[in-house]
């Protein structure tokens, strides 16, 4: 029923054991929006970041990399970056015109909860169990 008006419909008492869902979202840990806000990012327990686009709720990408949750994703102030943090003890960097992961930043001993971008995108702030760090995002 995706593009369906749905106001008015009330679905208590239905029975949807045979649905199918358009999209499948199982956990997701961590959601940003691209600066812009066209974009929403998801950090799932699938080991995927998933990219939506923020009108339409479509699926734009899935991108796979990680070996364990993710659970946290920034974008960088210009929009074309996305940081993601997992249960692997990474961090990754990904381009956002090509999708691919352009970096793994590792050192971490323990789960990475949360990553953040400075404000001039030069620095980025990860957190998790053993303390914050901070890292220099361009050479």
């Amino acid at each position: 029923m995706q593009g369906i008006n749905l106001d008015d419909v009330n679905f208590s008492h239905s029975d949807l054991r045979e649905s199918v869902l358009t999209h499948s979202f199982g956990g997701i840990h961590a959601l940003a929006f691209s600066p812009d806000a066209q974009i929403i990012a998801s950090g799932c327990n699938d080991h995927t970041i998933k990219l939506w686009d923020a009108n339409t709720a479509e699926c734009l990408q899935t991108l796979t990399a990680h070996n364990g949750l993710v659970l946290g994703v920034a974008f960088s102030p210009d929009g074309k970056t996305l940081a993601s943090a997992s249960a692997d003890k990474t961090i990754k960097l990904w381009d956002i015109e090509t999708f691919n992961c352009i970096r793994t930043l590792t050192g971490s001993k323990d789960v990475v909860w949360s990553v953040a971008f400075t404000p001039d995108g030069e620095k980025l702030a990860s957190c998790g169990y053993e303390s914050t760090i901070s890292c220099p995002v361009k050479q």
